[in-house]
């Protein structure tokens, strides 16, 4: 099933055709994963994450033209399988309140100095990422260089390949 989902571009239903997608509006992805849902509701879900709360249409519209074109092909060929860390043990889904956060640092690596975010986190009942191979991760961001009032930018999110050192999936549900 994975295979044919993968050769049909089912995880790529919402990515631009010029990504390699099938470009569907949300109603057309809405009624595909309706009608595989009245087959098997796991094949849905596995379809609707990646359509849906996957970070394919976040990096369609949000995404550097980098991103895009590294990204979007994958996610739309199933090479890679996403999955979005959203849920915190104590916020629940509510993003407004994760107390998870990443703050804003500069580092030497591979031996040139960027700017980006040490992030710590704790999330759970994230769908699919057992076989994920990058995780959306939703958090707060702070700039603790901004003037006082200023140093929150607010929730974004990050990708991560997985398997990556300090990410523990833990067990399957």
């Amino acid at each position: 099933v994975w295979a044919y989902l993968k050769e049909k571009r089912f995880f790529g239903l919402v990515v631009p055709r010029a990504y390699g997608g099938l470009g569907f509006s949300a109603t057309a992805q809405a009624a595909v994963v309706t009608r595989i849902a009245t087959v098997n509701v796991a094949a849905a879900v596995t379809v609707m994450v990646p359509n849906s709360i996957g970070p394919a249409e976040l990096l369609t519209h949000y995404g550097t033209e980098a991103q895009q074109h590294y990204w979007l092909p994958r996610l739309a060929a199933g090479i890679d399988i996403p999955c979005f860390g959203l849920t915190n043990p104590y916020a629940g889904s509510d993003a407004a309140s994760i107390p998870d956060h990443g703050v804003l640092v500069e580092r030497v690596v591979d031996g040139q100095r960027q700017r980006g975010f040490l992030v710590s986190f704790d999330k759970r009942y994230i769908t699919l990422a057992p076989v994920a191979t990058v995780v959306g991760l939703a958090f707060r961001a702070i700039n603790p260089a901004a003037p006082e009032g200023q140093q929150d930018l607010g929730i974004t999110c990050a990708l991560l390949p997985v398997p990556l050192l300090g990410v523990d999936i833990g067990r399957r549900h």
